[in-house]
């Protein structure tokens, strides 16, 4: 996947504006409001890992997926800075 090496490279620039962190908040609230433990969570084409970050800040145990392993290297990164790894 060459287009997606080179996407990566812009992808969180272009993410700039999403609400992560409303995001996992809002899935997070949908699992209380049915009453549904989290257990481990798989975030599907996680991309650099942003909402991935964030459903790990409120607690649940998640993993992130994704095709592209110049998106995953990204994700690396940001994650070990985070400490997270």
């Amino acid at each position: 996947m060459v287009g997606y090496d080179v996407f990566a490279r812009y992808y969180d620039a272009l993410t700039a504006n999403v609400d992560y962190k409303g995001r996992a908040a809002y899935l997070k609230k949908l699992l209380e409001h049915l009453h549904h433990e989290p257990g481990i969570v798989l975030d599907l084409a996680c991309g650099t890992g942003s909402l991935t970050l964030e459903l790990y800040k409120l607690g649940m145990d998640v993993y992130g997926v994704d095709g592209s392993i110049a998106m995953l290297s990204k994700r690396r990164t940001r994650l070990t800075t985070w400490k997270l790894m």
